[in-house]
């Protein structure tokens, strides 16, 4: 079931939208309360504030909202820096002619026109990225999980019109690099008997209870302990997005690198990046998928399973280094377990990628992480690469997950 709903317009990206129009658009008083009118920016000095009503209200009556800084123009642009409203940054432009913020707000109003151009034409998906660079395995430390080391090119975030099958929160498609650099993915989701080591040498409260999946119905509220297959070589569920970010801030600690979850962006490179424009049931095409991924069977007790293969390892979850790993050498990135990652979902593909919560949360605030790869209580469907889901931070299930990457 698909849990994720439609957040009305009151997020802190159109109030900061509102905020920002006012100040542009309604008038400003400068310091010692003399008034402007729209298009008479003075060059004041000192804190900023701006009156929050609309043109027929009385200023001098209305709340106040004041921002530090030295000059008009640098205060403005402290609050349109991470506008996506093109609109903004045009008047922006318009009105400080001569501020040395104008680069930086052109720069941000082409990225923005890009983007949308990029959506509306559709991305070049006849031309394939460079091939990912595979620099081979290390582990940092006793405690830390072996990773390997990828360096990626660009890659098509969302699902392609070329695409059969795709959720609406899959499309526009985008275009995308990957990012600065390689990182080093783990070759496994964390696993219970590494995350019992966290648990002991930090004391980190990890509490018992647990939702519990059902054949045909909503998840029951249960244990950890008692409802979940336990074994040092499983995955760990029933973990809330803190609990894999603590864990991560902990190998973080004792191995001196930088340990994070996997952003949405590089979840789906690396799940796509070797299947360039070939959808994922395509790639299973004539194939034992049950050798592959770990769904949601024809032996299940779900009535969306999978009729064409049985599995030899029975319902639930299959320990970490099942089944055969991919061509990067990582095993289940898709199914098995679905996995937290570091990105606060969106309705629209683009706003991570533009860095603007577009109708969520700021991102220290944020109520809704992004889920990926699918799970063993998922039907074939749900394992796409472009699959987008989201839980609750607090959310603990027994179909849910994590891995850890090492970024530089």
């Amino acid at each position: 079931m698909d849990r994720r709903a439609f957040r009305g317009p009151l997020g802190i990206g159109l109030n900061m939208h509102f905020l920002t129009k006012h100040l542009l658009f309604v008038g400003l008083a400068a310091v010692g309360g003399a008034a402007t009118t729209a298009g008479a920016f003075p060059a004041a000095t000192g804190p900023l504030i701006a009156p929050l009503c609309d043109r027929d209200c009385d200023p001098a009556s209305a709340q106040v909202w004041t921002v530090q800084g030295s000059t008009l123009d640098a205060q403005m642009w402290q609050l349109l820096k991470d506008t996506d409203d093109d609109g903004l940054l045009v008047d922006f432009i318009q009105r400080f002619p001569d501020s040395p913020f104008v680069s930086d707000a052109q720069a941000r109003l082409s990225l923005l026109r890009a983007a949308v151009e990029g959506a509306v034409a559709g991305p070049d998906t006849s031309l394939a990225p460079e091939p990912p660079l595979i620099f081979g395995r290390v582990r940092d430390c006793d405690v830390c999980p072996e990773v390997v080391e990828i360096a990626g090119s660009d890659f098509i975030f969302g699902a392609p019109d070329t695409f059969y099958y795709a959720q609406w929160d899959e499309r526009p498609a985008l275009r995308l690099p990957v990012g600065q650099g390689a990182i080093a993915i783990a070759t496994t989701e964390t696993s219970q008997g590494e995350f019992q080591a966290f648990v002991d040498a930090t004391g980190h409260d990890w509490p018992e209870a647990c939702w519990i999946t059902e054949p045909n119905g909503p998840p029951k509220l249960g244990s950890r302990l008692t409802d979940v297959a336990r074994g040092a070589d499983l995955p760990v569920t029933c973990v809330t997005w803190d609990d894999a970010n603590a864990y991560a801030a902990w190998l973080s600690e004792m191995s001196g690198a930088n340990y994070r979850l996997l952003t949405e962006i590089e979840h789906e490179y690396i799940a796509e990046a070797l299947h360039f424009n070939i959808q994922t049931q395509d790639r299973f095409a004539g194939r034992n998928v049950c050798e592959l991924v770990n769904v949601a069977d024809r032996g299940s007790p779900f009535s969306w399973r999978n009729f064409s293969c049985e599995d030899a390892l029975g319902r639930g979850v299959f320990p970490v280094r099942s089944l055969a790993p991919d061509e990067f050498g990582l095993y289940h990135l898709l199914g098995n377990v679905w996995e937290w990652t570091d990105s606060c979902y969106t309705d629209r593909p683009e706003a991570p990628v533009l860095g603007a919560f577009i109708l969520v949360e700021a991102q220290e605030a944020c109520t809704r992480r992004a889920i990926r790869g699918g799970g063993w209580s998922d039907p074939l469907t749900s394992l796409t690469t472009s699959n987008r889901h989201w839980e609750n931070p607090d959310y603990r299930s027994d179909t849910l997950g994590f891995r850890v990457v090492r970024a530089r």
